[in-house]
């Protein structure tokens, strides 16, 4: 159970980020795929996807772009370091007991709104 939530995160983060960099309401021929190529490197390696693609193609990357890839992993590991932490999932883990404590208060209140084939 917990593998497939994992799973389906993970599907849900590479359909954002390829949707993210390919519009929907555009077509020019294999966009599609060329965005979900680069969602999956993006999710795997970051914004330093962006240097070993240019050392694939055979190009150099100029200094501007290089302090960007920079800045873009410092903030990405920075951002993955503070949500790993105990104070985020302590909060995390109050947000979620809040949030089924309300649901079965309101579950409570109303009563059962659906069961199958009750009529």
């Amino acid at each position: 159970m917990v593998e497939s939530r994992i799973g389906h995160k993970i599907l849900m983060s590479l359909y954002i980020i390829s949707f993210g960099d390919c519009v929907k309401s555009t077509f020019v021929g294999r966009t599609a795929e060329t965005a979900a190529t680069l969602a999956v490197c993006k999710f795997s390696m970051g914004a330093s996807f962006r240097k070993v693609l240019c050392e694939i193609i055979g190009t150099e990357m100029g200094s501007y772009s290089e302090e960007f890839v920079r800045k873009k992993s410092l903030k990405r590991l920075k951002k993955a370091y503070n949500a790993s932490t105990e104070e985020v999932k302590r909060r995390r883990r109050q947000l979620k007991y809040r949030a089924v404590a309300s649901s079965q208060k309101l579950k409570d209140l109303e009563g059962s709104t659906y069961s199958g084939g009750p009529f």
